[in-house]
């Protein structure tokens, strides 16, 4: 999950950090993998994913969740 940047330069590498990370974890052999982010990375879609995890997940499988972002408070707008 890449949040939102906030300014340019952070919505930039919020973007690239992503998409690398995306494309490094699919070239794993059987890795399942889904990125968020951005706009297309609200809290309905994280808990939507989330919960689709629940019929799939066996015990001995894995589970990584990435959060890549940080906050920013202008005064008055937390992002």
């Amino acid at each position: 999950v890449a949040g939102l940047g906030g300014l340019p330069e952070y919505t930039e590498r919020f973007q690239s950090m992503a998409t690398e990370l995306d494309k490094l974890l699919k070239a794993s052999p059987g890795a399942q993998v889904e990125t968020l982010q951005g706009a297309g990375a609200t809290r309905d879609k994280i808990r939507a994913a989330l919960n689709g995890l629940a019929g799939r997940v066996k015990p001995e499988d894995e589970v990584v969740v990435i959060l890549i972002g940080h906050g920013t408070f202008d005064g008055s707008e937390y992002k």
